[in-house]
Order: C-alpha cells, then sequence, then structure tokens
C-alpha cells in the first residue's frame, strides 16, 4: 500500500511543485503524467507477479496434500500386516500436514497482499483519470484564453489570408448561381409534365362520366 501511497504523494507533489514554478505548464503537467503512467504501469505488473505466485502456491499446496493422502492410505494398508512400516507412513503424512500448513500460511499472505494492492491501485487509477481530466480542462481554457487576449490586442490577419477568403467567397456565389438556375430549369420541366399529366387524368374522367351518363339512358 506504501507504493501506491508513495506514487500518489509523488503526483500531487510534482503538479504542486511545477504548476506554480514553471510558465510551461501544459508541458510540465504532461511529463508527471506520463511518469506516473509509467510508475502505474509498473504497479500492475507486480500485481500480476503475484498473482502468478498465488497460483503457483496453490498448486504446490494442492500437490502436497495428494501425497499426505497417499501416505495415509498406505499407513491403514500396513497397519495390520507392517505396524513400523504404518507407522513410517503416518510420520511421512504428519510432516507434509505441516507443509501443507506452512504454505497455506504463506499463501494467506500474499492473497492478503494481493487485495490490498488491487484495492490500492484502483484508487491510483481514479486519481490518475482525475488528472487526466483536469490536465485537459486546463489545456483548452488556456488555449480560449490565448485566443481571446490575441484578439483583444487586435493581432492583424495575414492579407493573403484576407484574400483566400474573398476568392473562396465568390467562387461558392458562382456556383450557387448555377445551382440556383439549374434548379429552375428543372423545376419548368417538372410543372410542364405535372400539368400535361393532370389534364391526361382530367380526359379519363370526363370520358368515363360521359360513358355513364350514355349507358344510364339506355
Amino acid at each position: 500500500m506504501s507504493t501506491f501511497r508513495r506514487i500518489s504523494a509523488t503526483l500531487t507533489a510534482q503538479f504542486n511543485e511545477f504548476l506554480n514554478q514553471v510558465e510551461n505548464h501544459e508541458a510540465v503537467a504532461e511529463e508527471s503524467i506520463r511518469r506516473f503512467s509509467s510508475q502505474m504501469q509498473e504497479a500492475r505488473f507486480r500485481v500480476r507477479v503475484l498473482e502468478r505466485e498465488i497460483n503457483r502456491y496453490k498448486e504446490r499446496i494442492e500437490t502436497l496434500a495428494t501425497q499426505k493422502v497417499r501416505w495415509q492410505d498406505r499407513a491403514r494398508n500396513y497397519a495390520e500386516s507392517d505396524r513400523e512400516k504404518a507407522l513410517a507412513c503416518v510420520q511421512r503424512a504428519q510432516r507434509l500436514e505441516k507443509d501443507i500448513a506452512h504454505w497455506q500460511s504463506s499463501l494467506k499472505e500474499m492473497e492478503s497482499q494481493r487485495v490490498e494492492l488491487c484495492r490500492g491501485l484502483n484508487q491510483v487509477e481514479k486519481r490518475f483519470e482525475e488528472m487526466k481530466r483536469k490536465q485537459k480542462l486546463l489545456s483548452s481554457r488556456e488555449a480560449r484564453a490565448r485566443m481571446i487576449k490575441s484578439f483583444q490586442d487586435g493581432t492583424p490577419v495575414p492579407e493573403d489570408l484576407e484574400g483566400v477568403f474573398d476568392r473562396w467567397e465568390l467562387q461558392v456565389m458562382r456556383r450557387e448561381a448555377a445551382a440556383d438556375s439549374g434548379d429552375i430549369c428543372v423545376d419548368s420541366l417538372s410543372e410542364n409534365l405535372d400539368s400535361e399529366e393532370e389534364k391526361v387524368e382530367l380526359e379519363l374522367a370526363l370520358d368515363a362520366l360521359v360513358e355513364d351518363k350514355d349507358q344510364g339512358q339506355e
């Protein structure tokens, strides 16, 4: 746990010191966060190493437990036929039981360390994300402030840039005019076709009315 506290304290100290003393705050903050990220990667690696060691201990305990059961079975088998051999088997089983207890004690301690390390790592990662969000926020605010100050100071726009905008606007206006004239032609044609189609539909309706009238008179 002290490792994570030291990392967090280091990051905070770096921010407090550099942000107050150095002019290029953004670059310093970026470098501090980079170093902090490297330290976090190292902490994650330590957790993975510990987890591998925990798995190795569990496998060892399982192997010892299997051996203990085997010696106990042998002791039972020789209990009637060979008392001395049975006692020797019991002795080996008891030694294995002590070994298992020792490994289990070490395993329990390592698992406790893993829980503490993971908890500390999660807290540090949250702190790290907060620092990154703060960095982005301050960078955005500083960029905005610089832009506003630039306009307030009357920073002139390069003449060639004004010319680019003028030529660009002229080109856009020409294309808009060409598009508008094309739309008018399309609309006129559409109106003519709609009118002709409507007339055909009216002619058909009139013919149907006349036909119905003639049939009624018959």
